[in-house]
């Protein structure tokens, strides 16, 4: 566990590491946008995993629509779940080219969200919702937004259809963003562990947000 989100691509990595290594601190603190902020407790928060999305790069078609090459210039910024009722693991940017994703789905729900600006600005952030996670966090979330002047749109993924308790809270998930008023692009939920993959959202130059669904690495 570590209050650090953010990791470099590695093309080339030394036999049995992983593509994805977290950033030390004192990288992590040059690239924040605002430095002067002190770093999130993500002590109830599981890592990035590193390992599964790297393991997928080798799997991930290049051609697909929701695609996303990877670059050694450019950090992501990675979550896993929370453990605490309360709180849920999320991270985000403004910043454009740096990827927030997700992966180890499982029965967790993925709810990633794009915001975007008539003034040509857009954000990118996903959420990991374990089934005993509060939504409250995404509600005050795009709310926010939307009080900013931004557009909202939403993709979801993950969830386990055989377990019960994950289906209820892809259906609380489903209605929260109905009742919000979010439209949504991408719905792709019920895989569990074995069907289920990455989803993340990213910022582009033009000042657009769009979804993620497969990173791949250069050409």
């Amino acid at each position: 566990m570590s209050s650090i989100q953010r990791y470099r691509f590695v093309q080339n990595p030394r036999p049995g590491t992983p593509n994805f290594i977290q950033h030390d601190a004192s990288v992590n603190q040059a690239l924040r946008s605002h430095p002067e902020k002190p770093l999130k407790n993500r002590a109830s928060e599981e890592r990035f995993p590193c390992v599964l999305v790297s393991d997928r790069l080798e799997q991930a078609p290049a051609s697909r629509q929701f695609a996303f090459e990877l670059s050694p210039r450019k950090p992501i910024k990675g979550i896993g779940y929370s453990s605490k009722a309360n709180e849920v693991a999320t991270t985000g940017t403004s910043q454009a080219g740096v990827l927030c994703l997700t992966d180890g789905l499982g029965p967790c729900v993925a709810v990633a969200l794009a915001a975007e600006h008539s003034d040509g600005k857009a954000k990118a952030r996903i959420f990991h919702i374990a089934p005993h996670n509060h939504l409250l966090p995404v509600a005050r979330y795009v709310k926010q937004m939307e009080k900013d002047g931004y557009e909202v749109r939403a993709a979801l993924h993950g969830g386990d259809n055989d377990e019960p308790v994950s289906r209820r809270k892809a259906d609380e998930v489903r209605a929260l963003l109905r009742g919000l008023g979010v439209p949504v692009q991408i719905e792709d939920t019920g895989g569990g562990m074995d069907g289920n993959g990455s989803l993340g959202a990213v910022v582009e130059d033009d000042g657009t947000a769009r979804f993620v669904m497969d990173v791949v690495p250069p050409k």
